[in-house]
């Protein structure tokens, strides 16, 4: 399915298991740059090195429940992606 959101920036907290990680994979697949967000490292290393066997994704590990590593977040995937 084409959804149109090849080549599109999405964040997805929550990825490293579950919904999240699905909605992450899908994204991936449809053709968006997506940043995996979640606050367990080792739980978000598995779900990035699933992601990236259908197509580039950057993790991050961020509690999106603090303002500060909310912008560093988006900081970092601006510097990623430029967008």
């Amino acid at each position: 399915m084409d959804l149109g959101l090849r080549d599109k920036v999405a964040i997805v907290p929550g990825a490293s298991k579950g919904i999240g990680k699905a909605i992450a994979l899908e994204l991936t697949q449809e053709g968006c740059q997506v940043v995996l967000c979640a606050r367990g490292e080792e739980d978000l290393q598995a779900a990035i090195r699933e992601v990236e066997q259908v197509g580039y994704a950057l993790s991050i590990a961020a509690d999106v429940t603090k303002p500060n590593e909310v912008e560093k977040l988006v900081e970092e995937t601006i510097a990623s992606f430029g967008k």
